[in-house]
């Protein structure tokens, strides 16, 4: 069973943002949510297993489109291929929003996609930050000669009992806002405030944006500008990378994001593949 907890009232001890403790609650986000919000319904919690879960079983039970779940902890926070997302107290935001899309289901990538340019572009607008996209779902940032993760994605199709067909998609964010603890990933991971104090936005800032501009894109996600500024952001293309295909592991150069979120990748033979899923490593800058 999960362990749930009440809606949040504050740790004690939370740091301050604009003199406000940085808190998630219900009425925090709605404060920073426009008027004719897309974003439903809020719930926040101070415990769950993980958001993606809780959400999901909303979903099942009929939960509409924009619901927005929030958790100040994790129990048991998850990634891409089962990997684990470490989810401390008060200092990340650990968030899943419900999508009902009329998408097929080849465009599901593109939710995935949409939620990183989502991520960029409230980050850029709340920050000083130039965040950048490692296909095909972590956010970085540039932290001295290196980058430091500091957003996951998981996006997951929800399947209906009566019909198996995907009637829903939960689409997980977690964001390092002041995490100091990554749970041994300290060599990969870092913060948007690393120094554990909240800079210029706040969570309930944070995750208000990101919950509006992603519900934007998931109305259109043909429109071509969102491809273009996935691009713009790509943290791959231009550098030499691994990659894996059946099981084996290859080298090639990242060479564009093509209009469905593909990684379009130039073999060391000269050909041309594109990647639909599976794991890439940065390896080195490439230069023509």
């Amino acid at each position: 069973m999960s362990m749930v907890g009440n809606p949040l009232c504050g740790p004690a001890g939370s740091p301050l943002c604009g003199g406000e403790p940085d808190i998630l609650t219900e009425e925090a986000i709605r404060a920073y949510l426009s008027e004719d919000s897309p974003v439903r319904r809020v719930i926040c919690l101070e415990t769950v297993d993980s958001t993606n879960n809780y959400a999901k079983r909303l979903a099942l039970g009929g939960a509409e489109t924009g619901t927005l779940v929030t958790s100040d902890r994790q129990t048991a926070g998850r990634g891409r291929r089962g990997h684990s997302f470490a989810s401390p107290p008060g200092t990340g935001i650990y968030m899943t929003l419900i999508l009902r899309p009329t998408a097929a289901m080849e465009q599901f990538q593109m939710i995935t996609a949409a939620a990183a340019v989502a991520v960029c572009l409230t980050l850029e607008e709340m920050t000083e930050e130039r965040p950048l996209i490692k296909w095909v779902n972590d956010i970085y940032l540039r932290r001295g000669q290196g980058e430091r993760k500091v957003c996951g994605i998981l996006s997951e199709a929800v399947n209906s009992p009566a019909t198996g067909g995907v009637e829903s998609v939960v689409v997980g964010l977690g964001v390092n806002v002041t995490t100091r603890d990554f749970g041994g990933l300290s060599d990969i991971a870092g913060s948007l405030f690393p120094e554990g104090v909240p800079g210029t936005a706040s969570r309930a800032q944070i995750a208000a944006g990101i919950a509006e501009r992603l519900m934007d894109f998931a109305g259109r996600l043909e429109d071509p500008e969102l491809m273009v500024a996935y691009r713009a952001r790509s943290l791959l293309i231009g550098c030499g990378i691994t990659y894996q295909q059946n099981g084996e592991t290859f080298r090639g150069r990242a060479v564009d994001i093509d209009a469905q979120a593909g990684l379009v990748v130039e073999t060391e033979t000269g050909d041309r593949l594109t990647l639909r899923s599976g794991e890439v490593c940065q390896i080195r800058p490439v230069r023509d």
